[in-house]
């Protein structure tokens, strides 16, 4: 996997709603850009590539742009690109997904990006740290790793600076405020982001591992079968069950409050596809109407959290149509659980290399672990696909569209 992030200064901007109490919305001129070009080989064998020979105009028109400094170098605009590649009588095969893909919030307010005009990306950003914590997070790794954030900084500050008492002048003052200033923004604020997520994944690290010793002891009382047979998709349902009534009887109240956390979590994650779907920035308006569409959906539909139907689910054993609707609604679309189960699997397959030079693992194959974690991320890959709009028809698409219609003159 490779993620590359170009960081670029649309001189004109682009006009984005912004929802506030009084008055609801505003509109904001937004000059941020950020082009993200990604490799990925899939578990199935499947790879898609940014970087292959017929983007490459993408990529030199990123190289372009990136590199136009205020003053230094004129502003670079796609339609130059595509006279460069007529001239040298070439082709640009996927012009139109590039379009698409990098500047959806140019297309979405009727601006034509080939013709938008960007800077260098550091007059408002020269240090993306927020795009490149974010790609670390979900990455898959095969051995057990030790992720780290490498940094260079290009004009490293000096240990002492000298203390300056005169005036600046009037172009001095100019070009600290155009262009040495905003370029040399310190990075404390993204390094402080990383330690604060450190230190949140030790905490929760802790919480965990302080909890294993409860749920090993729930897990032997539940499970009391040998493991020398075949284990069933039957089995494990039956045992997940008697766990969870288990734990629903003796977490009490904390219990509901995690059902109904449950349940809205689902609920919104069901809100951002559709308006992904929908190819609708996250803060649309149309967000928050379809959260409020579907959250009145669900209490028409009755799925919403009974004390009731919990206690009848700790004692009796269900079938799938005697489940309460909430039960089925969290069967069919907490993904999100899913998703976590699958990485409490690969994180308790990392303990077990730290385990591997104990006597009772000797002999034991690592290579195991190792096969046994890829398809756990190959189960992984294919949730979070199902998160992109991409992943989907047009036709789907189309259909949301026609359920969700929204003004294009109000998205802006």
């Amino acid at each position: 996997m490779l993620d590359l992030f170009v960081t670029l200064t649309d001189y004109y901007g682009y006009q984005e709603l912004v929802q506030i109490h009084d008055p609801p919305l505003i509109h904001e001129l937004d000059h941020h850009h950020v082009l993200r070009f990604t490799y990925r080989r899939h578990s199935n064998g499947e790879v898609e590539s940014d970087f292959e020979l017929d983007n490459a105009p993408g990529l030199a028109f990123a190289a372009r742009a990136t590199s136009s400094f205020p003053g230094a170098f004129p502003p670079a605009r796609i339609v130059e690109m595509d006279e460069v590649v007529a001239q040298r009588q070439g082709r640009w095969p996927r012009r139109a997904e590039f379009i698409a893909k990098g500047f959806p919030n140019h297309l979405r307010a009727d601006i034509d990006p080939a013709t938008a005009s960007f800077l260098d990306g550091s007059v408002l950003n020269n240090r993306p740290f927020l795009q490149a914590i974010s790609a670390i997070h979900g990455r898959p790794a095969y051995r057990e790793v030790d992720r780290r954030l490498v940094y260079i900084d290009p004009h490293p500050a000096p240990l002492v600076s000298p203390r300056r008492q005169q005036v600046p002048g009037f172009f001095a003052t100019l070009r600290a405020a155009l262009s040495d200033i905003p370029s040399s923004q310190p990075v404390t604020d993204e390094l402080a982001r990383v330690v604060e997520f450190n230190d949140q994944v030790r905490r929760l690290r802790a919480i965990i591992d302080s909890a294993r010793p409860h749920v090993g002891e729930l897990v032997t009382k539940v499970v009391t079968t040998t493991f020398d047979r075949a284990i069933s998709t039957d089995d494990l349902r039956g045992w997940r069950e008697q766990v969870n009534a288990h734990v629903a009887r003796d977490a009490g109240f904390a219990y509901q409050a995690y059902v109904r956390l449950k349940l809205a979590s689902v609920r919104a994650f069901g809100a951002e596809l559709i308006v992904k779907l929908r190819g609708m920035p996250p803060q649309s308006p149309l967000a928050r109407v379809v959260a409020e569409i579907i959250d009145a959906w669900a209490v028409r539909k009755g799925i919403v959290y009974a004390r009731a139907d919990s206690a009848a689910l700790e004692f009796e054993p269900q079938t799938a149509d005697q489940l309460p609707p909430w039960v089925k609604y969290l069967l069919a679309f907490d993904v999100k659980y899913r998703e976590r189960r699958l990485q409490f699997l690969i994180e308790g397959q990392n303990r077990l290399y730290q385990l591997l030079g104990q006597e009772r693992f000797a002999g034991f194959n690592p290579v195991v672990i190792d096969r046994l974690k890829r398809e756990f991320y190959a189960r992984l890959d294919g949730l979070r696909r199902r998160e992109s709009a991409a992943f989907y028809s047009p036709e789907l698409r189309a259909l949301v569209a026609d359920i969700f219609p929204a003004s294009r003159r109000r998205e802006r």
